[in-house]
């Protein structure tokens, strides 16, 4: 009996050991594929980044070249006028939107998770809506006179900047719920390519394009790009388990409103300051 158990024992050391030896190698592959699939995503935005500066600077060529400096300054201010405002619609929680969801996501906080998201997007409507009662008290006290189409550069830019503010909000929500392609490539490549097609056709057919075309074309791609955007986010909370309405837990609001103002400014700066002073360096 004694030799029995002592044969049952030796027979399970032997299938412990075994066992620690594929596991090693096992999680060894593990990692290797974890890094496999970051460096492949790392690759892979990357070139939809380079991709996108390509068809931007095509662009500017194009319009430049084909439709005179006076288009292009028209272009470039609100294309500049559009970007600065959009990342002041969402006051900072475009910035915390990847942090916070992904301490939602881990913690399977399913309400706050949706709570972030809908105060997100009726933060930006409402600052949408003031917006566009700025832009009308502009219109009306606009100079005729001006060197510049004001009132078409005014008209043009609110929408964009609104469509790219909601673009901004959901990337980052997006990545915080680890779905990076479709909160990165919209606004990364798919923006430069539909608006480089716009451009390209106007080009090949020998139109001579207004300023309102022009920006027209550049609207429609930022249009574009945004609801793509938030039809992936719109599946991407749909796969998710748990509750898809209800009210944050007490205290979270709170805390949204401390972190958000203050990212928000580092995250304006590191845009519009230290990256634009990195190109003269």
């Amino acid at each position: 009996m004694k030799r029995a158990v002592k044969i049952f024992d030796t027979g399970i050391e032997t299938i412990r050991a075994g066992c620690s030896s594929y596991r090693k190698p096992f999680q060894s592959l593990m990692r290797q594929s974890y890094l496999f699939q970051v460096i492949s995503q790392l690759a892979v935005l990357t070139s939809a980044r380079l991709l996108g500066a390509v068809c931007v600077f095509l662009v500017s060529l194009m319009i430049t070249r084909s439709f005179g400096a006076e288009v292009m300054a028209h272009y470039s201010l609100y294309l500049a006028a559009a970007s600065i405002i959009s990342v002041i619609l969402p006051l900072g929680f475009h910035a915390i939107a990847s942090m916070i969801i992904a301490e939602y996501n881990a913690e399977a906080r399913m309400m706050d998770q949706h709570a972030f998201i809908g105060y997100g997007h009726r933060l930006i409507a409402l600052m949408a809506v003031a917006l566009i009662a700025v832009a009308l008290c502009f219109l009306f006290f606009v100079p005729a006179s001006s060197h510049y189409q004001l009132s078409v550069l005014t008209l043009m830019t609110i929408p964009a900047a609104i469509a790219m503010a909601y673009t901004y909000f959901n990337a980052g929500t997006l990545i915080g719920l680890q779905h990076q392609y479709s909160g990165q490539l919209p606004d990364m490549a798919l923006r430069p390519l539909l608006l480089l097609a716009g451009i390209g056709l106007l080009v090949y057919f020998h139109i001579e394009a207004t300023i309102l075309q022009v920006l027209l074309i550049s609207s429609f791609a930022i249009w574009v790009a945004a609801i793509v955007q938030w039809w992936a986010l719109r599946r991407a909370i749909r796969h998710k388990d748990g509750a898809t309405c209800g009210s944050a837990t007490e205290g979270e609001p709170k805390k949204w409103w401390q972190l958000a103002p203050g990212w928000g400014v580092i995250n304006i700066l590191w845009e519009y300051f230290v990256g634009y002073a990195s190109l003269w360096v």
